[in-house]
């Protein structure tokens, strides 16, 4: 994963929300972030977490390619939380 990427990063549209939420210190949250702030209006919201791939016995982050794949897989989906990788088990992190 790239190290200057923010943590979080939102993507507006006039009706669609969507965070893309990474961690490397500790495991990213699965639970839908609060939408407080879109209380009462039409807006849908979705969170995208980013994992880890384990391959041959080691691990390592998401290539710029998984990760774009996996978020637009996500956003098509229309699902409300989507994991692209794995965050299990998180001992097993890069």
């Amino acid at each position: 994963m790239d190290s200057a990427a923010p943590d979080s990063i939102a993507a507006k549209t006039p009706s669609e929300i969507s965070s893309l939420l990474s961690q490397r210190e500790r495991p990213p949250s699965t639970t839908k972030p609060s939408t407080t702030a879109a209380q009462g209006l039409p807006i849908d919201y979705a969170a995208v977490v980013l994992g880890f791939v384990v391959e041959g016995g080691r691990s390592r982050w998401l290539s710029n390619d998984e990760i774009s794949d996996g978020v637009f897989a996500a956003i098509e989906s229309g699902a409300a939380l989507s994991i692209v990788g794995t965050l299990e088990p998180w001992s097993a992190h890069p």
